[in-house]
C-alpha cells in the first residue's frame, strides 16, 4: 500500500507544478502541454514508488513532501528540457 501513497504523492507533484505554470504563464489553456506533465508525473510516480519499495520502510510525512516535491521538480526539469529541445529543432 505504500506504494501507492508515495506515487500519489509523486504524480501530485507533478500535475500541481504543471498547473502552477500555466497559472503562471497566463496563456491559454493547451491540454497538449498539460498532458506530456501528466505522463512526466507517471513515470516519476513508477520511480519514486520501485524506489521506495527498495527502502521497505514505513511511510512518514517526511516521505510524502520528499515525493511530491520530487514530482514536481521531475515536472519542471522535463519542462525545461523540452523547451531547450524545442528552441534547438
Amino acid at each position: 500500500m505504500d506504494i501507492f501513497v508515495i506515487a500519489a504523492a509523486a504524480f501530485a507533484g507533478a500535475v500541481a507544478s504543471a498547473l502552477l505554470g500555466w497559472l503562471d504563464s497566463h496563456e491559454p489553456w493547451a491540454a497538449r502541454k498539460f498532458g506530456a506533465s501528466v505522463v512526466r508525473g507517471a513515470v516519476a510516480a513508477a520511480g519514486l514508488g520501485l524506489a521506495f519499495v527498495a527502502v521497505d520502510s514505513a511511510v512518514t510525512a517526511k516521505d510524502l513532501l520528499l515525493a511530491f516535491l520530487s514530482g514536481a521538480g521531475f515536472d519542471a526539469v522535463g519542462n525545461r528540457l523540452a523547451g531547450a529541445m524545442a528552441k534547438k529543432g
